[in-house]
């Protein structure tokens, strides 16, 4: 508990960084995920494989 409360009165300003930064990062990773699956779906559909 002792770290959890010094975590909070530490300056939040690295850690918003941070996790500005990372949520950045996981949202370029989703959207290369999601391309990925949508080139998958279309060229399924090419090969007549799904509806």
């Amino acid at each position: 508990m002792r770290f959890w409360k010094g975590l909070k009165e530490y300056s939040f300003r690295p850690f918003l960084f941070f996790m500005l930064s990372f949520d950045i990062l996981v949202l370029e990773t989703k959207n290369q995920i999601y391309m990925i699956l949508y080139l998958g779906l279309v060229s399924l559909r090419k090969h007549g494989l799904s509806n």
